[in-house]
């Protein structure tokens, strides 16, 4: 081989080789910034990688997670790649806190014409919001509020810092969805302002269809719960009824006349909001009745002297007298040991207005009707059916079976 071939043999193994150099360095950055554990590593791997801008955003994110001035890799990336939404909102903050609100907002438009979803739009409501500009705030965060997902707590606290309430947040912001509607009133539920849950409440009720029930019942017994321990049965009722009316339930609505839901006691019951309640006692079973109407309750004679075996909240009007009737039987209970009554309860102070005055006795179905006086003024009451102690008497065995209750005012004289 001639001295020529050679050399030129020797020339092309060199250019392999460094090629091959190149690369394997190359190479050996793209892995090293991906697996990077501090900014100044991926800002060295993006020094030779200088066209990625992949690489820039990661020495961004890490110089962000450090603490330091991450403006510089952010605008490298950008500048590599003009249509990167991550980079534009990333960028705008530390513009703004320069002293830069004007190239701050232009970053943030464009993103937000680049990609029309959550997190665009979101940046720019608060933007506006602490530019002071409180109409673009209501606009973006109503076009933020059609993208929104998952939790929206975050942006409900800023439009309340902003000054919203739910009247203004169903009328002018939310779009008519179910999701953002139950959004609102679990929120609300969670930090209750006087005059803001009435309406978030009924808006749900408004737009829930009866297949929604599901999502939808749930977050409103838990406001009915507040509205009434905030001193506002009359409202929790009026939630409780409309959505009876709207099938969200499956019992027919009560009304101020007739106050008891699900007055033939069709369990399950929800044991919650205005539905029957069988609180937990010692000593006391529970069977619900063949065909799912009415239930049986075993007592042992173990069980608390002043046993609630069933009860439902009402709101009673003041000044009252209610006409009760119920469908009711006991088996093996001694009539010398007997001591079952319906009481109206005082929701404040758990006493009974009238005690011991409807009694429950007797073999066979009948149909008892009883007299009881409510409360002196509109308020929150229970009616419940209890097991006493007859003074001198062991306390009862046997069974007892209710099938029916209802409860009516008495017409004024």
């Amino acid at each position: 081989m001639s001295k020529t071939s050679r050399f030129a043999s020797l020339a092309l193994l060199l250019l392999f080789t460094l090629a091959m150099g190149v690369h394997t360095h190359r190479a050996w950055m793209e892995w090293s910034w991906q697996r990077a554990t501090s900014s100044w590593q991926a800002e060295n791997a993006c020094r030779v990688l200088e066209r990625n801008p992949d690489c820039w955003r990661a020495a961004a994110r890490l110089r962000e997670q450090e603490g330091g001035n991450a403006l510089p890799l952010w605008s490298r990336s950008l500048d590599l790649d003009p249509r990167n939404v991550e980079a534009a909102i990333a960028s705008a903050l530390p513009l703004e806190s320069a002293g830069q609100p004007q190239e701050a907002e232009r970053l943030l438009l464009r993103a937000a014409r680049l990609n029309q979803l959550w997190l665009p739009r979101w940046s720019l409501a608060l933007f506006y919001s602490r530019q002071g500009h409180s109409d673009e705030f209501w606009r973006w965060a109503r076009l933020a509020f059609e993208r929104s997902y998952w939790d929206r707590t975050a942006m409900f606290r800023q439009c309340s810092a902003q000054g919203a309430t739910a009247q203004f947040l169903l009328q002018h912001v939310l779009p008519v969805r179910l999701d953002l509607r139950l959004a609102l009133l679990r929120y609300l539920t969670g930090q209750p302002v006087d005059g803001q849950l009435l309406p978030a409440a009924e808006a749900v009720v408004a737009c829930a269809r009866p297949e929604q029930r599901g999502d939808a019942l749930p977050v409103l017994v838990d406001a009915i719960a507040v509205l009434a321990r905030m001193g506002h049965p009359e409202q929790a009722f009026r939630v409780w009824a409309s959505m009876c009316d709207r099938r969200l339930t499956s019992y027919a609505a009560p009304t101020e006349q007739t106050p008891v839901t699900n007055s033939e006691l069709r369990a399950p019951f929800m044991e919650a909001g205005f539905d029957w309640q069988m609180p937990p006692a010692s000593g006391v079973s529970n069977l619900v009745l063949a065909g799912g109407e009415g239930v049986r309750f075993t007592l042992t004679g173990s069980q608390p002297a002043g046993a609630i075996l069933l009860q439902q909240w009402l709101f009673l009007r003041g000044g009252q007298t209610w006409l009760l009737t119920v469908d009711a039987r006991t088996q093996g209970i001694e009539p010398a040991d007997s001591a079952l009554y319906w009481r109206i309860i005082d929701e404040e102070n758990g006493l009974p207005y009238e005690p011991d005055r409807a009694a429950v006795h007797g073999d066979e179905w009948t149909r008892l009707h009883f007299r009881l006086r409510g409360p002196p003024t509109d308020r929150l009451a229970r009616l419940a059916l209890m097991a006493a102690q007859r003074p001198g008497r062991v306390r009862m065995q046997g069974d007892v079976s209710v099938r029916r209750v209802e409860l009516r005012a008495e017409p004024r004289p």
